[in-house]
């Protein structure tokens, strides 16, 4: 939230006036990211979020939150925490349905590639995967782990983001990623990959490289250079962005929050320590 929030304040007051020019309002497409309904914005509206769209699905992520934390919730007090697997998986077969159907009933991307209830499929799946043993799909997962990247090339190739049809593919992403997901836990080729010191250095920048690389893109996209000419120099400029706010917004952060947690777990310590037996 601190480097989110640092985001799209610094967006809202450095390019107020850009947004301004493309005919949107910079004060919505900023309050709908901060107050996560973006993707109901681009979804019903003629607004693409500018400089923030991309924030659609962290608006996406946070509804999800807020809803599936209350169903944990009650699960759990009323005793009732293995129906959270059916319930799962039933629930990932609707959105898929209905991601299906309003896609063949001639709905708009927009509204198909941005609502929570067409998009909450791919969460869901980790929330299954916190729900279940995962140990043997994670060593089946492992055995063949060249499958499953080799249908993400083929769905690469075969999806056009430019298609009114690229609802089509969202499930076939959805499943190949949780499967990519189970693999990079075993031990084989991915996993190793993974766990090289650049494959960690940039994992743990990609939220901040997340949040910073598209504004630098659409300005440049909105240019008149060349596409080879501008998109070695956005990569690098997005990676020294994406280091400054990992370095002095996320960390900071993340180091009060790890005090705190210790401050507690010493404070609980002390307690049991000095109450009577």
């Amino acid at each position: 939230m601190p480097a989110a929030f640092f985001f799209f304040a610094f967006i809202y007051l450095f390019a107020y006036d850009a947004m301004g020019d493309h005919g949107q309002s910079a004060t919505l497409n900023f309050a709908a990211a901060v107050f996560s309904f973006m993707n109901w914005l681009r979804a019903f509206t003629n607004y693409d979020g500018n400089y923030l769209a991309h924030s659609w699905s962290l608006s996406v992520e946070e509804q999800f939150y807020a809803i599936w934390s209350l169903v944990v919730l009650v699960a759990v007090r009323k005793g009732r925490r293995k129906a959270l697997v059916p319930l799962l998986v039933a629930t990932m077969a609707l959105v898929i349905a209905w991601k299906c159907y309003l896609g063949i009933s001639g709905a708009t991307p927009a509204r198909v590639l941005n609502g929570l209830d067409t998009r909450a499929d791919a969460i869901l799946i980790g929330a299954l995967f916190a729900c279940i043993p995962i140990d043997k799909a994670v060593r089946l997962a492992s055995r063949f782990w060249l499958i499953p990247i080799i249908g993400l090339l083929i769905v690469l190739r075969a999806a056009d983001d430019k298609s009114n049809d690229i609802w089509m593919f969202l499930p076939f992403f959805t499943a190949i990623s949780a499967c990519l997901l189970l693999i990079s836990l075993g031990n084989n080729v991915i996993q190793r990959l993974l766990s090289t010191p650049v494959a960690v250095y940039f994992g743990k920048r990609s939220y901040s490289f997340y949040l910073w690389h598209y504004p630098i893109v659409a300005v440049m996209w909105g240019s008149e250079i060349r596409r080879t000419v501008w998109i070695l120099p956005t990569l690098l400029l997005s990676i020294v962005a994406a280091e400054l706010s990992y370095r002095f917004i996320e960390t900071p952060f993340l180091n009060l929050r790890h005090r705190n947690a210790e401050r507690k777990t010493v404070a609980t310590s002390t307690v049991c320590h000095e109450t009577p037996q």
